[in-house]
């Protein structure tokens, strides 16, 4: 399971195109080694089956067998490569953050194949459900899935004595919900002098924070009083940090992290849960917070609530068996589009984990796992809000689910939730102004915002690498026209003596110039295909045979002197990352002549290339270029051109890139020989 996830993160993450049979990965240059999978199934949304998983050394010679830590190492020492250096990133922490996350899922998962032998493929269901299947189901993108679940047995919390003045508390309503140590059903044998509070602390976290200076200090002033585990056992829920004892009215969630806040009344805010009949949500009452004065990342905090009522559907929907279109239909009508109908209503982005939604007979119910007012409270990112939401709720809500449909019934699945989307669109319209906005961006664009697993991401869960938060990945729920584009053309280069032709395999000249320009230091850096002679040969030939690519010669007064690939964006892998049009065209350059390189041939070949490129499309209305973060003599030329907008790092299956792209009519200089 473990190794499946990785891969399936790995080829969300680089937009590896997938069918079934077999797919050979780009090499992982760090460790010389490639991965080659034999795909039983290609799902359109990303839950991938895989028959046979081996690595190979340049030679072919298999390696393995396959081991989730060691592969989870390999990745992430390929995804700092990858990524380049980053001003205070230390990408060996991260790596090895990664591995013990992924080591932490695989334990977890022995333990509970231990607890249910019958489940032999936990990816397709997990056997008891509950937690552990929707949790599972919720994290299927997440390279180590069950890393932050919490162990299905009950535990104590232990308690803290805490005095005032040290301990801020926030009240959602006039009084506090519960007493902290009614609550434990236990208090200190001696507080100490003075009254104060028993805060509940997360029985994992309890070293760590002891460790912390300036909590240190308080302990030894006295200030705090640690008592270890106190009170009867509680059952951890779903994302490992609530905490619920059957019959008990309160619910508590520990280190509810940021941006995570009370609701201000909440009356008013189960007022505007009530206009969805069929969605009831709790929300937070009281919050204790542990941390120094004004600190914007406390030490600790304890958030009660009353715990949601009813089963964990999506975990018992695993356990049962796969989910069907039918079933998928009504979790859309349940729970995705009362929670639009809230967004359009209110502006409160709620996506909760698919974990936390629980269905009874009056309906679903969530608690405030993700309950960010975002629309309200973080009006200076409208962008990455929108783009939050619809990863919470598209790729944790409604892709999942169909992915849990199989192989048999996955596109069926699909198709009956977009059904449900379309046939709502009326209603969140009368909702809100823009209501249906975030509903028909599902249905109409062909790529969508989605966080990344391993090689683009952020610090800290579920990213590992790089700076970019989001990136665009293929929207299976989109069903628009499919455009026959032309093969690229030659471009029609004017002035300066430039001159473009076809590659010709007719006899070996281009190919050993080719295959020479591609082996020297300075272009092997920046392309990484340095392969040898036969290798070239096949794919100089597959392109000339195809309608994608483009394999040109570059001359300057008869002299040859570079090679130039011109594509078609919407037959390239980088359509997967790349909102653009049917015709778009994008350009690979590499001057072979190490004598003419750092003299800014490239530069000034720029605006020639590029008006030759769109003269020869009318049609075209944007070319890109994506060098390698590695080709920096590329990059800087780009950047001294003035031709082209440098717009976001992107991640291709065998490279990061920098997007730079150029709109018709944009200015373009005056070339220079």
């Amino acid at each position: 399971m473990h190794v499946d996830t990785l891969l399936r993160c790995w080829i969300r993450d680089t937009h590896v195109r997938v069918k079934i049979g077999a797919l050979r990965l780009a090499p992982l240059r760090v460790a010389g080694l490639t991965p080659v999978l034999r795909v039983g199934h290609a799902s359109p949304a990303g839950w991938h089956r895989f028959e046979d998983v081996w690595l190979e050394r340049p030679g072919g010679e298999p390696v393995g067998p396959v081991e989730p830590v060691w592969l989870a190492a390999l990745l992430g020492a390929e995804a700092a490569y990858r990524g380049g250096s980053v001003v205070g990133w230390d990408s060996a922490a991260a790596t090895a953050r990664l591995v013990e996350r992924v080591a932490v899922s695989v334990r977890r998962l022995a333990a509970l194949l231990a607890a249910s032998p019958a489940s032999t493929d936990p990816s397709a269901g997990l056997a008891g459900g509950g937690w552990a299947g929707g949790g599972l189901l919720s994290t299927l993108l997440d390279p180590a899935p069950l890393a932050d679940l919490p162990a299905a047995q009950p535990v104590q919390l232990h308690g803290w004595w805490v005095r005032p003045g040290v301990l801020r508390a926030e009240y959602a309503g006039a009084d506090p919900l519960v007493d902290p140590a009614g609550l434990l059903g236990a208090g200190p044998a001696d507080p100490g002098p003075g009254p104060g509070v028993l805060l509940p602390v997360h029985p994992g976290r309890v070293a760590g924070l002891l460790r912390h200076p300036g909590l240190a200090a308080l302990v030894r002033d006295g200030a705090i009083q640690p008592l270890g585990p106190v009170g009867p056992c509680w059952c951890a829920d779903a994302d490992g940090r609530t905490f619920t004892r059957a019959g008990h009215p309160v619910a508590v969630t520990l280190d509810e992290p940021p941006p995570a806040r009370l609701l201000p009344d909440p009356a008013a805010f189960a007022e505007l849960a009530g206009r969805q009949p069929t969605l009831r949500l709790s929300t937070a009452h009281t919050r204790l917070t542990l941390g120094p004065p004004g600190a914007a990342a406390p030490w600790a905090t304890a958030t009660f609530r009353a715990p949601p009522a009813g089963r964990h559907c999506l975990g018992d929907q695993l356990a049962a068996g796969p989910v069907t279109p039918e079933w998928a239909a009504a979790w859309v009508d349940q729970t995705v589009v009362p929670l639009l109908r809230l967004h359009a209503a209110t502006g409160v982005a709620l996506a909760p984990d698919p974990a936390e939604v629980r269905l009874s007979p009056g309906g679903a119910s969530c608690d405030e796992v993700s309950c960010d007012d975002r629309a309200r409270l973080d009006t200076t990112d409208p962008v990455g809000t929108a783009d939050r939401f619809c990863h919470l709720l598209l790729h944790r809500q409604v892709l999942p689910v169909a992915g849990a449909a199989g192989p048999a019934a996955e596109e069926r699945a699909l198709a009956a939730m977009a059904d449900r989307l379309r046939a709502a669109l009326p209603g969140l319209a009368a909702a809100g102004p823009g209501g249906d906005s975030v509903a028909r961006r599902w249905l109409s664009e062909e790529l969508l915002p989605v966080r990344t697993a391993i090689v683009t991401g952020l610090c800290g869960r579920p990213e590992v690498f790089g700076a970019g938060r989001f990136q665009l990945a293929r929207n299976p729920l989109y069903a628009g026209p499919e455009f026959d584009v032309p093969a690229p053309p030659l471009p029609l280069l004017t002035g300066d003596g430039w001159s473009a032709r076809a590659v010709e395999l007719a006899d070996a000249t281009d190919l050993l110039l080719v295959h020479g320009w591609m082996n020297t230091p300075h272009v092997a850096r920046g392309w990484g295909q340095d392969w040898p002679v036969q290798r070239w040969r096949d794919h100089l030939a597959a392109q000339l045979a195809g309608r994608r690519t483009l394999p040109c010669i570059l001359s300057q007064h008869g002299e040859r002197i570079g090679y130039l690939e011109v594509y078609r964006c919407r037959l390239d892998p980088v359509a997967d990352c790349y909102c653009g049009d049917p015709y778009d065209l994008g350009v690979h350059l590499a001057i072979g002549d190490q004598d003419r390189t750092g003299k800014g041939t490239v530069t000034a070949l720029f605006p020639l290339l590029l008006r030759g490129v769109l003269a020869a499309d009318p049609r075209c209305r944007r070319v890109i270029c994506e060098p390698s973060l590695h080709n920096v003599a590329m990059l800087r030329a780009i950047e001294k051109s003035g031709c082209w907008r440098l717009e976001r790092q992107i991640a291709l299956p065998h490279k990061n890139a920098v997007l730079a792209v150029h709109r018709r009519g944009d200015p373009l200089p005056t070339a220079t020989p």
